[in-house]
């Protein structure tokens, strides 16, 4: 069974929410999103791109782009 490594819950305030979720031994990262508008929808697909261990796996930027898209970001 994999343990959680790193999570982030985001809400928007339009009433969206969405998460980014990386598990211990697993190579990629997983969420979801909820009730988002087309421009957070962007955002947090860019942010998921962006936090994926395959890819650069910057947290704190993907943290960037949620914020800049109006999300309140809290680790969980």
């Amino acid at each position: 069974m994999s343990l959680v490594q790193k999570r982030l819950r985001c809400f928007a305030a339009s009433g969206g929410k969405c998460s980014l979720i990386q598990y211990d031994g697993v190579g990629k990262l997983s969420g979801g999103a909820s009730n988002l508008s087309q421009v957070e929808f962007d955002a947090y697909q860019k942010a998921k791109l962006v936090a994926d261990p395959r890819n650069e796996g910057d947290w704190d930027k993907a943290i960037e782009i949620l914020k800049a898209a109006g999300f309140e970001v809290f680790w969980d």
